[in-house]
């Protein structure tokens, strides 16, 4: 078993699949809150007060009237019951506050966590990276509606059913904040609609002293699997048997992952260095620089996990894509936008401050014991 130390290099978002709703939000003057409805259910006469003006809460040309005649009356300071406050935005054709998409960070009972799963889905993308790319790319293109069946079998028999980590322990609140990305355009100085979401921040960009890591553990399930290959009840032949291999051996695994992640900072650093904006190529370059650096240091690895994290540290490819595999790929999807003359030359980056921009997703990984 591997005892797992991770510290966030970027801002990290696991979605839970829920948005702050409009009335969770108060726009004041040029400022915009999103309200921390636990604190406020603290002042006896908030949810009173609430449920008689609900039907003008519910309006959104009343709301932030409603919400204000509560706080006057209740004399609630919104500093003190705010979660994050930003800059409004404004839509500049209609002249009013735009309408904005907050998603929040995954929690179980009010305290964020990185799930196992993630950072297994995570990890299990970089290893078939690493050794079956080539098969995938070969499958997608002939077989494309069963591709993972085609090399591993069915979820039953994947070498990855033996591989277990653990969910990690909470996060430190005080890490937690809600910020913008956007999506910048690397072949154009354009422009896009600002997005916000709940993040977990790195340290470097913060003036808290505090610690801010959290623990979890990672086990593959050696004699389990050992058993398995014997019946023969899962497939274990070719590369996936190097998948197993790595993860038996701590410092094989570690090593595997460290070239893994060179390969996808290399791969980033490319396409950065073809942008337009070049205040923004500088500021992320700089990023991976340093992000190479901390994937150099003795038992440590860099992983890209959870959501807007980019193509490429979601699926098994690791290089641009070819025509017929974007065809391929859009028939599996149909839905799936984008122009595949232009694929993929976007990135998506956090305002971690006034001055800096940083890219989503990345982690660093130490391996404790």
């Amino acid at each position: 078993m591997m005892r797992l130390k991770i510290e966030p290099m970027s801002p990290i978002f696991i979605g839970s699949g829920e948005k702050v709703t409009k009335f969770e939000m108060l726009i004041r003057g040029d400022r915009t809150y999103i309200l921390d409805f636990d604190k406020l259910m603290n002042y006896d006469k908030f949810v009173e007060e609430f449920v008689n003006r609900v039907d003008r809460i519910l309006n959104p040309s009343e709301k932030d009237k409603a919400l204000e005649d509560i706080f006057r009356k209740l004399n609630i300071n919104i500093d003190t019951v705010k979660k994050h406050d930003f800059k409004t935005i404004i839509d500049k054709k209609t002249g009013k506050p735009r309408t904005l998409q907050i998603h929040t960070f995954i929690s179980s009972a009010g305290r964020k966590y990185i799930p196992g799963s993630s950072l297994k889905g995570a990890i299990r993308t970089a290893l078939i990276k690493q050794y079956l790319s080539d098969e995938f790319a070969k499958h997608l293109e002939s077989r494309y509606r069963n591709v993972e069946n085609e090399i591993f079998g069915d979820a039953k028999k994947s070498v990855f059913k033996f591989l277990q980590i653990s969910d990690s322990t909470y996060i430190n609140s005080k890490f937690i904040a809600f910020k913008m990305y956007r999506i910048l355009n690397i072949l154009k100085q354009k422009g896009s609609i600002p997005q916000f979401l709940e993040i977990w921040l790195p340290k470097k960009v913060t003036n808290i002293p505090e610690e801010n890591y959290v623990e979890c553990t990672l086990e593959f399930k050696t004699s389990w699997y050992r058993k398995n290959q014997s019946a023969g009840t899962i497939r274990a032949e070719g590369k996936i048997t190097h998948i197993a291999s790595t993860l038996e051996d701590k410092q094989k695994f570690i090593a595997i992952m460290k070239e893994i992640a060179k390969n996808s900072i290399e791969r980033e650093k490319t396409r950065i260095s073809q942008m337009i904006d070049k205040n923004a190529q500088q500021q992320l370059m700089r990023f991976y620089d340093e992000l190479s650096k901390e994937n150099q240091k003795d038992n440590v690895f860099v992983l890209r996990v959870g959501g807007h994290s980019g193509f490429y540290s979601k699926t098994a490819f690791t290089k641009p894509l070819t025509q017929a595999q974007i065809e391929t790929l859009r028939k599996i999807n149909r839905h799936w936008k984008f122009n595949p003359a232009m694929f993929p030359v976007t990135v998506r980056v956090v305002d971690v401050n006034a001055s800096t921009i940083m890219p989503l997703g990345w982690l660093k990984v130490t391996v404790t014991n």
